[in-house]
């Protein structure tokens, strides 16, 4: 179909480049995913699915230098993300139960413990079992720092889904402007930030 309109010509210092191991990261993460139990019988999402969003691609370009392993961890990270928001709305917004959804919640901070090799719960779901393999696979090679960060930003992507439902059950709008500042809060960028560090080992 044809566009309206004529696109100039972009100076693109920094091309698109695909980082080598897709294929790899597209078959660990598709193996996480089923033993984590997001796909057949979750209720959320199917094989299909998983194959269809292809997350490993949105990692390959988005990290093209990194290694294998690092391109599997931070795929998985995004497949867990993007899980649990899927996972939230079948479970709380088309209910919509804001107590069941507090006290879910509530749990997965647990999950990310500041002290290194501290226990945590036995997970109950597929996004708290995602959680907990995820944050003791990453936090090793970061520092304190960088722990308190991605946990606070981690924190805040997820408790966005409560103020949703809470907007949902009032049958209330969020206003242009308190809209633009919950998304500057919650919008995933400071997350992705912090799983770019991991990725350049910064």
């Amino acid at each position: 179909m044809a566009q309206p309109f004529s696109l100039p010509d972009f100076y693109v210092p920094y091309p698109a480049r695909l980082n080598p191991h897709v294929e790899a990261a597209r078959t660990h993460t598709r193996q996480w995913a089923r033993g984590m139990g997001m796909l057949e019988g979750s209720g959320i999402w199917e094989e299909k699915d998983l194959e269809a969003h292809d997350y490993a691609l949105l990692c390959a370009y988005t990290h093209p230098d990194c290694s294998a392993e690092a391109l599997s961890l931070v795929t998985d990270w995004y497949v867990w993300v993007f899980f649990f928001d899927d996972h939230f709305l079948e479970l709380f917004k088309r209910t919509p139960d804001r107590e069941g959804a507090k006290r879910y919640l509530d749990r997965l901070p647990a999950f990310m413990p500041m002290e290194r090799g501290a226990a945590t719960p036995e997970p109950e779901n597929p996004v708290e079992a995602g959680l907990a393999d995820l944050w003791t696979r990453t936090v090793p090679a970061m520092s304190d720092a960088w722990r308190a960060r991605f946990a606070e930003s981690t924190e805040n992507l997820l408790n966005e889904s409560m103020w949703e439902l809470s907007n949902i059950n009032e049958g209330r709008i969020a206003n242009p402007v308190e809209y633009i500042e919950m998304r500057r809060k919650v919008g995933g960028a400071p997350w992705s930030a912090g799983l770019v560090e991991y990725a350049a080992g910064a």
